[in-house]
């Protein structure tokens, strides 16, 4: 079976991951870093102990401290004596060390015990101060030496650790994964970044609570928690000390709960129960602190994970509402009567790039919604849509919904990118995500802009703060929390028409700060809670210790209890207006609409007196509706309004219409909604106006109500209009009510008419060509049925307005329009144009199919390969190689071949281009991608692009069974080792012929995906070994691969035997029946005696220090290390062993130094050793027969034994090698370095064929 080219290409990554080296990741000065052994694989450390130093100078120390911590265990030694030990990686241990240090050499040494495997590291900071001077730091970071080994006075400040590998880091502490951020400072309380009049107290531990990931206050001042992947819990103060102590199950049938909400008895809940995923009714009848009902209430289809249903808030309407995370929906029809509805993708260019790593991939509009039902889960009802995965909600205290929506991080960079933010979110509002590079820009008239734009980080709980325990600036405030960078913001609003403004200022950091919800308390205080994907869990209270004085917390008696009650929102509050309720009685109602009418009374009194009618009953009557409709207060006006839906008294329908004219944009907005939830609907004629208001949230509420009149009320009057404002509005709204292609025509045409009116706005100008684009998508109409738009778009593009240029790009790629091209590459060309923006015209323009010259190609191309360069988030330079792709398709074969031929100027452009290639592009193709391997092999030292553009060649030439490209491989596979494993895989796509015996070879060196790779095509081929050999190379690849591979070595040797088997150790007792003179398949062991584990040596060979190394000095280092007593180099040394001097040509480094480590694993039969018996002595190494009889025997020490041939009298094979081990430890890895460069510099001038073995 052949692969796809593309699928070839696309494991570039993992097919020159051959000679990489692991990256290490350099954090900011200061910080200390996590760091480990280079020898082995991240987050695949094995069991053991990795040593650790950093020696430095100090005079006369005035101050030092270490700060560490270590996955798992730990034991600290400052000049050789033993400080500390540490079992906890998640505390930073703190220790005073100035005592320890002494004037000169210093040294931290530390052993770090991995218990169990995964990960492991070791993050450490050293503060170090001399007298009169500044501090200085020693953190952990690469310049740290490490070794896998024990050695003797390792702790000592006199032990020479030169030959100690250098450390690799796995990024700054509190970044890098796993930890993350979950570290914290042992038994010191600056974990947290507060004002100073603030103080965080955690309440309750993670050994108690466990990872959490949501939480809600009862009404008696409990605390209802969700576990991540758990249960739901009750945390109660059982001591009455004001602190909650206590943490008991309160229902272990709901699991995994990110909403939560109650409402006396019950609590509602949204988790994965006993029906599945949905929204639950808990009730606590017995009052015995456990659920004893459990009952469903509404289904939710799609994920259940962390872009599910989320939380649950109480509306000022009494009624429930639930945000649900773009992976899902709720499960049930929506009401006719919905706010939001008809949404759509709005996607033109067909098919859309979706992220190239796949998140959200098929995500239909509208992504994340809200919705709201009753406390039976009756009905959906549809609010808003379009978000993409806020977490939590949260309403003001003038009724206002808000939200604190995610961003895509990996869009960062992206014109399509849009950062966390703070959302207002009336009724029917569009938010305007869509997936992959399709989300709707903020300046889309069918949709709603950001309150605020916070920046990068992962959104989680809300709250509105409504207590009298904060200062002032802080009442009223948002307090959201940002899980990803330890962060909970306190965002003011200011009202700006009929929406709001949000001003963010940071009101906690912490290292770490894993919140994941937070509640306001009945003392005042902000509570959160912590967790989330396994993270370190807990409660905390976030207290102000300034004094609040009597006149603040005096609450009166009364009805004015109630009406001063704060955080009204939460149960414990409702449940003390409660109290005020039943004890007044009858006076309840007609004192608290005495309030609420009272001109005299402060706005936020007469607001909340409306709320308690609304929360407790009876709601507002409706002589009571139609008083507050006149009111002068612009707030009670619309207080009014959003209450008036409920009414079919035809004159308090009459004065909700009333209030469309209202001088203040926020009462028209609200009566705008309340017309369009229930009851009569307004004339048109009533609704036609605010099509135009100059308020954009006033002008879309007023186009919702629109869409839901019969549309010949009012088409024609849309079609009529000449205010480019008002028509837009009420444009988006025909076109998406009727779809029908010759309503969307006749919209375009009217959008064209405008645009060419002079004076006109900026704004009209974008407005009118997003109506343009919607008509075009309703109409599902094409170029060919909208031939009028091509040519004045043309000539209005570009624009000086990004916005407007950006529209006129999607449009022109659209339509094909001829010309778009050599304006798409002016633009390119531009020094003054953002990058952003030129990537958005690149975008668009791998899709244009027309038009493009030479010059517009290149420049376009040239661009693609500057935009890989571009720093943006981990998705940006993937889109941009599927643009660059996409729009090679459209060069002919010859401009591929010219792109191709000059790779080694344009690597990125040429990668890209043999992607787009078909399988068979032809012989003269196939030459020119051979030549381009010959120009660019050299270049691979300079930089991995052209490692990778090299990789892609062997890719190409391996799909193609084309004799000389196949026979161009195989010279690359014996010539040089280093490129074995790519070769290998891709000539894998074509197994059989010549290529079955180099595949066979190469068992012996592949790994990984590779291996993989190649262990599947020997199955495909009909044709098994004879001998020993390939059965022990296979044997020991799948003990290598294990769970990640080890089957497919187990099918290659069912394959060959005949045999049916799976497990390794029972092909290795197969192996030893079936041959039994043959080495053992058995991998080689590390006794822990050399200096240098193999994994270390590897290591520090691949990296640039051990690519270092000076031939020069290697020569002498050959013969030091007695090489030169065995083997020849060149005409330097003895014939006895295998001679290296094209070593290098013939295996790669990793076979090289498996074969000085481990001599005994592989010997060839030409060198193996034997056991001369003479004398009644026994001599072991190479026996050479001398042609007068005599024996020669070179032993393992390099001292030959001659031996008479009469005195010998027994000669038997030796399965230990006549190579010694541990050549390498008295060398220094300098030395290594040498002797490497010096095997590699002898290859490389020597073109003797590959031989058989080293041994």
């Amino acid at each position: 079976m052949l692969y796809t080219l593309r699928s070839l290409l696309a494991l570039c990554t993992l097919l020159f991951a051959w000679a990489a080296v692991a990256p290490s990741v350099h954090a900011a000065d200061g910080e200390a870093e996590w760091i480990w052994s280079p020898s082995q694989k991240r987050n695949e450390i094995p069991v053991g102990s990795c040593f650790f130093r950093k020696s430095f100078d100090v005079n006369n120390a005035e101050a030092a401290e270490i700060h560490l911590t270590a996955d798992n265990e730990f034991e600290l030694f400052v000049n050789g004596q033993q400080v500390a030990k540490g079992t906890d990686w998640r505390q930073l241990q703190v220790h005073e060390i100035t005592e320890l240090l002494q004037p000169g050499r210093n040294t931290i040494a530390i052993r770090v015990d991995n218990k169990d495997a995964g990960a492991a590291g070791l993050a450490a900071r050293v503060i170090v101060k001399q007298v009169g001077d500044t501090f200085e730091g020693f953190s952990t970071d690469k310049s740290w030496k490490t070794s896998v080994r024990e050695f003797e006075n390792w702790t000592a400040p006199q032990f020479n650790d030169k030959d100690w590998v250098a450390a690799v880091s796995y990024g700054e502490m509190g970044d890098a994964l796993p930890w993350g951020n979950e570290i914290v400072i042992e038994g010191v309380g600056a974990r947290f970044a507060v004002d100073k009049e603030f103080e965080v107290e955690r309440i309750m531990r993670d050994d108690e609570v466990g990872s959490l990931i949501a939480m809600t206050f009862d009404s008696r001042g409990n605390i209802f928690a969700s576990q991540e992947g758990g249960h739901l819990m009750l945390l109660t103060d059982n001591d009455g000390n004001g602190i909650h102590d206590k943490a008991t199950t309160y229902c272990d049938k709901i699991q995994n709960a990110q909403g939560l909400l109650a409402i006396g008895l019950r609590l509602f809940v949204v988790g994965d129960g006993p029906e599945g995923m949905g929204l639950y009714r808990l009730r606590d009848a017995d009052r015995n602190d456990e659920a004893d009902e459990v009952v469903k209430l509404l289904s939710f289809k799609g994920s259940k994970g962390e872009h599910g249903a989320h939380g649950l808030r109480l509306g000022p309407d009494g009624l429930i509402y639930v945000i649900v995370g773009n992976f899902t929906r709720a499960d049930g029809t929506p009401t006719s009567r919905s706010p939001y509805r008809l949404w759509y993708e709005g996607d033109l260019i067909l098919p859309k790039y979706e992220d190239p790593g796949g998140h959200a991939v098929g995500i239909p509009s509208p992504g994340g919604t809200i919705f709201r039902t009753d406390a039976n889960g009756s009905f959906v009802e549809y609010i808003a849509g379009g978000l993409r995965n806020a977490y939590d909600m949260a309403f003001d205290l003038d009724g206002e919904l808000f939200t604190y929506d995610a961003d895509m991080e990996w869009d960062r960079g992206a014109p399509w990118y849009r950062p966390t933010r703070v959302n207002h979110v009336p009724a029917g509002a569009e938010m305007g995500w869509r997936s992959g590079w399709s989300k709707w820009p903020e300046y889309y008239l069918d949709s709603l802009p950001a309150a605020a734009n916070i920046g990068p980080g992962s959104p989680t709980g809300i709250e509105f703060y409504d207590h009298y325990a904060y200062p002032a600036k802080y009442q009223g405030a948002m307090f959201a929390c940002d899980w990803a960078t330890g962060k909970i913001h306190a965002i003011t609003f200011k009202r700006d028409g009929a929406s709001y403004i949000g001003e963010d200022e940071i009101f906690l950091e912490g290292r770490p700060l894993n919140a994941t919800d937070c509640a306001v308390g009945p003392d005042g205080s902000l509570y959160f809670c912590t967790g989330g994907r396994g993270t370190d869990g807990g409660v905390y209270r976030v207290r102000c210790n300034v004094p609040v004085g009597p006149e603040v917390t005096d609450m009166g008696e009364g009805i004015e209890r109630a009406l001063r009650q704060p955080q009204i929102d939460a149960d414990w509050a409702r449940a003390k207006a409660a109290g005020v309720r039943q004890a007044l009685g009858d006076k309840w109602e007609s004192e608290l609409i005495a309030v609420a009418t009272d001109p005299d009374r402060i706005v936020r009194e007469r607001a909340r007196a409306i709320d308690l009618l609304v929360y407790f009953g009876p709601r507002p009557n409706d002589q009571l509706l139609k008083n507050l409709a006149t009111d002068v207060e612009p707030a009670i006006r619309a207080k009014a309004a959003r209450l008036m839906y409920i009414s079919d008294d035809a004159g308090v329908r009459t004065a909700l219409t009333k209030l469309l004219q209202d001088s203040d944009p926020l009462v028209r907005r609200c009566a705008c909604e309340s017309l369009m939830r229930r009851g009569a609907m307004p004339a048109a004629a009533d609704i036609l106006p605010l099509l135009g208001d100059d308020d954009r949230f006033t002008a879309f509420a007023a186009r919702r109500v629109i869409e839901q009149l019969p549309v010949e009320s009012w088409s024609a009057a849309v079609m009529k209009e000449t205010k480019p404002q008002a028509f837009c509005v009420g444009a988006t709204a025909l076109v998406n009510v009727e779809r029908k292609p010759a309503v969307s025509l006749a919209v375009i045409d009217k959008s064209l008419q405008l645009l060419a009116a002079e004076p006109i706005t900026e704004l009209d100008r974008v407005n009118l060509l997003r109506v343009i684009e919607v008509a075009m998508f309703h109409g599902k109409l094409d170029a060919a049925k909208a031939t009028q738009i091509a040519a004045p778009i043309l000539a209005m593009y570009p624009t000086n307005e990004p916005a407007a240029n950006r529209e006129l790009v999607r449009l022109l790629t659209f339509l094909q329009v001829e010309g778009a091209a050599d304006k798409f590459a002016a633009e390119l060309a531009k020094a003054d144009i953002p990058v952003e923006e030129k990537l958005h015209v690149a975008a668009y323009a791998a899709r244009l199919q027309k038009g493009w010259n030479t010059a517009a190609k290149l420049e376009l191309l040239k661009f693609y390969e500057q935009a890989r360069t571009v720093k943006g988030g981990y998705s940006v330079d993937k889109y941009v190689e599927h643009f660059t792709r996409d729009y090679l398709k459209n060069l002919t074969m010859a401009e591929r071949q010219h792109l191709i031929a000059g790779g080694d100027k344009w690597p990125a452009s040429a990668l890209s281009t043999l992607a787009s290639l078909p399988e068979n592009p032809g012989a003269e193709v196939l030459a020119t991608v051979r030549d381009l391997d010959s120009r660019i092999a050299p270049k691979c030292a300079e930089s991995d692009l052209y490692r990778r553009l090299r990789v892609g060649v062997i890719a190409v030439l391996g799909a193609n069974n084309d004799a000389d490209s196949q026979e161009y491989l195989r010279t690359i596979y014996r010539d040089e080792p280093e490129y074995r494993g790519p070769v290998a895989m891709s000539l894998s796509q074509h197994p059989g012929g010549e290529n079955w015996k180099v595949l066979v070879e190469s068992l012996k060196s592949v790994d990984g995906p590779m291996a993989q790779e190649v262990l599947g095509a020997l199955t495909r081929v009909n044709q098994r070994p004879a001998d020993a050999a390939p059965f022990r190379d296979a044997i020991l690849l799948g003990l290598k691969l294990g769970n990640n591979g080890g089957a497919d070595a187990a099918k290659l040797l069912s394959h060959w035997s005949g045999q049916a088997g799976t497990d390794m150790a029972g092909w290795q007792r197969w192996y030893a029946t079936k041959f039994p003179n043959a080495p053992a398949a058995e991998l080689p062991s590390d006794a822990g005696r050399d200096k240098w584990s193999y994994e270390e040596l590897l290591t520090f060979l691949n990296s640039e220090q051990g690519k270092q190394g000076d031939a020069e000095r290697g020569s002498r280092v050959f013969a030091q290390a007695q090489c030169a007593s065995c083997h020849r180099v060149g005409t330097s040394g003895e014939t006895m062993g295998p001679d290296l001097t094209a070593v290098a040509r013939r295996f790669q480094r990793k076979e090289i130094l498996e074969s000085i480590v481990y001599p005994s694993h592989v010997i060839s039969d030409q060198y193996a050793a034997r056991i001369v018996t003479a004398g009644g002595k026994s001599y072991s190494g190479l026996v050479s027969q001398q042609a007068n009889g005599s024996v020669t025997v070179l032993q393992s020490n390099g001292q030959k034994a001659e031996l008479n041939g009469n005195e010998v009298d027994d000669i038997q094979p030796s399965d230990v090698s006549a190579m010694p081990t541990g050549l390498l430890n008295p060398l220094t890895l300098e030395q290594v370095a040498d002797l490497f460069a010096y095997l590699g510099a002898a290859s490389s001038n020597d073109v003797a064929s590959r031989g058989s073995s080293t041994k």
